[in-house]
């Protein structure tokens, strides 16, 4: 073993590490869950805030991408009139629509459809106080 290799056995990330921000998702939607019934305590109220911001980021960061994607492909189409181009510019866009779509309204109930978004929504915004 050389001098070295205990020092980078000492900086390895600890096997646990990687699970540590998956089990944080779970444990943020089974606090949500355990507190449907009651009225949203101040904790709920800035966890809900905090979650809506980052999904929004997240998703409208996604869809600006997938338009930035839809001009390239565009671009492309129109260069080189390419199907494969024009098929990807419109993967991209409706990408980008769905990205949207979950920025402004999340995700309804496991199992709906998009339209039951809207609704869920709204149930959300009444129940956290948001005004958007």
């Amino acid at each position: 073993m050389t001098p070295h290799a205990g020092a980078l056995a000492d900086t390895r990330m600890p096997d646990f590490l990687p699970f540590l921000f998956p089990a944080a998702l779970i444990a943020v939607a089974l606090y949500f869950r355990s507190r449907q019934g009651h009225a949203p305590t101040g904790t709920e109220r800035r966890a809900a805030l905090a979650w809506l911001l980052l999904r929004r980021l997240v998703c409208f960061s996604a869809s600006l991408l997938c338009v930035v994607a839809v001009a390239l492909c565009g671009y492309a189409a129109l260069q080189s009139m390419s199907a494969t181009a024009a098929i990807g510019a419109v993967l991209a866009l409706s990408m980008s629509f769905v990205f949207a779509h979950w920025g402004m309204y999340g995700t309804g109930r496991p199992h709906s459809s998009m339209a039951d978004d809207k609704p869920v929504h709204e149930a959300r915004r009444k129940r956290y106080g948001w005004r958007w």
